[in-house]
């Protein structure tokens, strides 16, 4: 009761129909009573999302992670072959490293697990190698059997290389977006610079590189690679029918003039690079946008920006928050003062949280500037937060302790 809605700025959920509905969810209901307050979709969630859907829809991707579960399941199902694996890595003189299982809302995971796939995949491919000639569990040598056809195929360590390079660009986000204290500014900025970091290597070059790593995998796990393969069965040049000498042929006639296996390189690099960044930047672009008349406008707290600290800008976010208590008679003038102090004595501030910093030195001459500084970072971004602390008090309240009281229960929490 002590709570005034007109200083609630902003909630954020998961997007869950329960709390994101537009006519009887959560937020909607919550802006009946407070219309100014925004509804924000939690930026981790919308992140996990865009991965999942950009995995689903490509199957060469989905195969991959596919066969990356099935990999952490036979090694880690078993005693035995767990022991194997582990032994494996110690007689090679490396470092011990436990596979990881996949897990669909947590898609750090996913990376730490592709990551270590690549680096173990010839100590993976040797203890599959030894499980197939072993008699004495078939079952088990003709799934090693399988296993290892797949992780020692060009296919399947092309997609682990490009797989393994996009979550390591992206990887960085989702590790802020679940920070605490991250705001809306930085977020933005990172999912821009993240988008940037995709299209840089959106490029042949960069598959070429992708090829070549491929075949040096290749040939420390010990197969021949495809190029290897033609070599050794050159095919010959393809000519076209004398038949056809007196026509202009617009389609193949049948005989590939090309190289068969420059072919399939050029499909996999649109397949499977080409089209998973498309894919990636497609669903930023789409999940991300929401907000965007409060994402222009809190963009004035940028040193880095054209608009830092413009007036009109500045007036749009106070008509958002109109019970934010900022002054809008005096708020132009100490936006001018304040952008000028910043400009002649810090001109390194690079953030929000410096430009807070310094201003709040002086917070008579600029105190309606940090109480838009304040505003801004109060917006959420992340619920990740809650959610850790919501299962924490599943863990802590368990079927033995449901019925202890509230004041008990807080306790445990705080202890916890």
């Amino acid at each position: 009761n002590m709570l005034s809605w007109e200083n609630c700025v902003g909630q954020c959920y998961d997007g869950a129909s329960v709390m994101s509905g537009q006519f009887s969810g959560v937020q909607a209901r919550i802006r009946e009573v407070a219309p100014h307050v925004v509804y924000i979709h939690c930026h981790a969630h919308r992140l996990n999302l865009v991965l999942m859907r950009t995995i689903k829809n490509i199957p060469e991707i989905a195969a991959l992670f596919e066969k990356v579960q099935s990999i952490y399941v036979f090694l880690s199902v078993s005693s035995p072959r767990h022991e194997l694996f582990l032994e494996a890595q110690r007689e090679d003189g490396l470092t011990v490293l436990e596979l990881e299982r996949l897990v669909e809302t947590r898609w750090y995971y996913w990376y730490r697990s592709v990551r270590k796939i690549k680096l173990r995949i010839h100590t993976i491919a040797v203890v599959l190698e030894a499980i197939s000639n072993q008699n004495a569990d078939a079952n088990a040598a003709s799934e090693a059997k399988g296993l290892l056809r797949h992780v020692t195929s060009i296919t399947f360590l092309r997609c682990l290389i490009v797989v393994e390079s996009l979550l390591g660009k992206i990887n960085s986000l989702s590790e802020e977006l679940q920070s605490s204290k991250v705001n809306y500014l930085t977020a933005t900025s990172l999912i821009q610079q993240t988008q940037s970091d995709l299209e840089c290597i959106r490029t042949h070059d960069f598959w070429k590189c992708v090829v070549d790593e491929a075949e040096k995998l290749s040939i420390k796990l010990g197969f021949v690679t495809p190029c290897d393969a033609i070599a050794s069965h050159p095919r010959r040049r393809q000519v076209l029918s004398k038949k056809l000498s007196h026509f202009f042929v617009l389609s193949t006639t049948g005989k590939k003039d090309v190289d068969r296996e420059q072919t399939e390189e050029d499909a996999q690099c649109a397949n499977i690079l080409f089209t998973c960044i498309d894919k990636f930047l497609y669903e930023l672009n789409a999940r991300f946008s929401q907000n965007s008349c409060l994402l222009s406008n809190v963009s004035i707290l940028d040193p880095t920006l054209p608009s830092f600290l413009s007036p009109d800008c500045a007036v749009k976010l106070i008509q958002l928050y109109p019970t934010c208590g900022i002054d809008p008679l005096i708020i132009d003038s100490q936006l001018q003062s304040a952008k000028s102090y910043i400009l002649s004595h810090v001109p390194t501030a690079s953030n929000v949280h410096e430009l807070r910093k310094h201003l709040s030195a002086l917070p008579n001459a600029f105190s309606e500037v940090i109480k838009l500084i304040d505003l801004v970072l109060t917006i959420p971004v992340t619920s990740v937060e809650n959610e850790r602390f919501f299962s924490c008090m599943k863990r802590v309240k368990t079927y033995l302790r449901n019925t202890c009281g509230d004041e008990r229960l807080s306790a445990l929490l705080i202890l916890n």
